[in-house]
C-alpha cells in the first residue's frame, strides 16, 4: 500500500535538511528527494526484513529508515489517506502521525 516518505508522483518531495537551521527547507520542483533527519534530533531503526533490506541511517542515502514511535519518524501511512505531509510555512517541521489516532496532525501557524 502506502510507505513512509513515499510520495507521489504528482507531488514533490521535500528538501533535505538544512545542516545550520535544522529545519526542513521550503517544497521545491526543483528538489524533489525525501529530506533527510538531523542526527541530533533522532535516531533510526532497522528496516523490517518483510518490507525491505536493513540499512543504517545516512547522510548519503537518498532514502531515509523507518524512524522509531519513540523518536521522530512518521507513522505508517494510512491507506485511506495516502498523501504526502504538510508544512507550515512559519514552522516548517514535517507533520508527524498520531500513534493512537493514525491521522495527520496539521502544523497551523
Amino acid at each position: 500500500h502506502c510507505k513512509p516518505n513515499h510520495w507521489s508522483p504528482k507531488h514533490c518531495r521535500p528538501n533535505h535538511w538544512s545542516p545550520k537551521h535544522r529545519k526542513p527547507n521550503h517544497w521545491s520542483p526543483k528538489h524533489c528527494r525525501p529530506n533527510h533527519w538531523s542526527p541530533k534530533h533522532c535516531r533510526p531503526n532497522h528496516w523490517s526484513s518483510k518490507h525491505s533490506r536493513p540499512n543504517h541511517w545516512s547522510p548519503k542515502h537518498s532514502r531515509p529508515n523507518h524512524w522509531s514511535p519513540k523518536h521522530c519518524r512518521p507513522n505508517h501511512w494510512s491507506p485511506k489517506h495516502c498523501r504526502s505531509n504538510h508544512w507550515s510555512s512559519k514552522h516548517c517541521r514535517r507533520i508527524h502521525w498520531s500513534p493512537e489516532h493514525c491521522s495527520l496532525k496539521h502544523d497551523r501557524p
